[in-house]
């Protein structure tokens, strides 16, 4: 047997060993999908709050796809314009994901399993969105229970951070919230409705988020009050400067200023010890 022989035999042997291991390295990137990616993504369901991940190993490079993965915003300031331009068209930083080169090689693995070699396109999600039924509208019960859930004035059931701690919704008869996270105002419409925010809520993708509720998961009843709340927060959100926070400020500080100009001008205009001035200088004239 000639040297050529026995590296085609190689080389057949290497493509059968790498291709059984396909289903397994795609049943590993399975598990870190779903834990990881699926908050934000879908592989051939329309887009959430990122893009629609179907068949995109064949559209970005393998490297390429690590790079962002690892960190999209360094890969951004390289100068890359692939990733600008999807920063650009979600307007929405992807937090930087501590996954090895394996787990990430194995959710394209995954990627391109349930893909199913089909070619890319954009169309039978907007048809899926078409003929789909419409959503109930929430209860006025369920919206309220998702403001209490979101003001923390009744707690979450595993004992969670309350959400206006970080963020901060526009909403009648509600105190500002806090401005270590993003408004979320306008976050139904922004992370792409029910879909988006139920699967962000139940299982966070973003590092803060992770680590508040990593030991104080939401309930699903919980994930569909906030839901409803954030919903109505978007399309019934309060003019701007309504805030009863706000606006307990200007007017304290208005009543203040009344206040202390009433006794500024109650003030003696003259010096206590004029009286006494006066007589002496009457005595020495």
């Amino acid at each position: 047997m000639n040297r050529k022989s026995i590296k085609k035999i190689i080389s057949l042997f290497t493509l059968v060993v790498c291709t059984s291991q396909l289903p397994v390295i795609a049943q590993n990137g399975e598990a870190t999908f779903k834990q990881t990616c699926s908050a934000c993504h879908s592989i051939g369901k329309g887009r959430l709050v990122g893009p629609d991940l179907k068949d995109v190993h064949t559209k970005r490079k393998e490297d390429w796809i690590i790079k962002f993965v690892k960190g999209s915003q360094a890969l951004i300031k390289s100068g890359d314009a692939d990733a600008k331009a999807i920063f650009d068209e979600y307007n929405m930083v992807m937090p930087d994901q501590n996954l090895s080169d394996a787990d990430i090689k194995a959710v394209i693995a995954y990627i391109g399993e349930q893909s199913g070699g089909a070619a890319a396109s954009t169309e039978p999600a907007a048809e899926a969105t078409t003929t789909e039924a419409p959503v109930e509208a929430a209860s006025p019960e369920l919206i309220a229970n998702g403001k209490a859930l979101f003001e923390g004035s009744k707690a979450f059931t595993n004992g969670g951070a309350s959400c206006i701690s970080c963020h901060n919704a526009n909403y009648k008869d509600m105190i500002a919230g806090g401005v270590l996270a993003k408004d979320v105002t306008n976050a139904y419409s922004r992370l792409g409705g029910d879909a988006g925010l139920s699967g962000i809520l139940s299982s966070p993708p973003f590092p803060a988020m992770t680590a508040a509720f990593k030991n104080n998961p939401l309930t699903e009843d919980e994930v569909k009050a906030i839901t409803a709340f954030l919903k109505d927060a978007d399309t019934q959100k309060a003019p701007e400067g309504s805030n009863p926070l706000l606006m307990g400020g200007i007017v304290g500080f208005v009543l203040i200023f009344i206040i202390i100009f009433i006794l500024w001008g109650k003030r003696k205009n003259n010096n206590v010890k004029k009286d006494v001035y006066d007589r002496q200088i009457k005595a020495i004239n």
